[in-house]
């Protein structure tokens, strides 16, 4: 039986490899969900208000703080299922 950490390894492999485009928003929570299954809390000074991108994924990641990081990379497996599920089929 594969651990959780096997899973989460295949499913990070899996998004890397997927050839759609998803939304800033799942973006978005793979980056804090990946992001607390690899390091734990956020561990870096916020970044200045102007740049927009790099705030949204520290605000993100962030909002985190305190979940395990077996948490995250269960929440990180079932959301890429989500993900897998309402993605159209593509051919290849």
């Amino acid at each position: 039986m594969a651990t959780m950490d096997d899973q989460f390894r295949e499913k990070s492999k899996k998004m890397k490899e997927m050839k759609v485009a998803t939304t800033d928003e799942d973006k978005l929570t793979l980056y804090k969900l990946y992001k607390q299954s690899t390091i734990g809390n956020c561990n870096i000074p916020p970044p200045s208000v102007l740049n927009v991108t790099a705030r949204a994924k520290y605000m993100n990641w962030n909002s985190m703080t305190g979940t395990s990081q077996l948490d995250a990379q269960t929440a990180y497996c079932a959301y890429v299922d989500e993900l897998v599920a309402r993605l159209p089929e593509t051919s290849e």
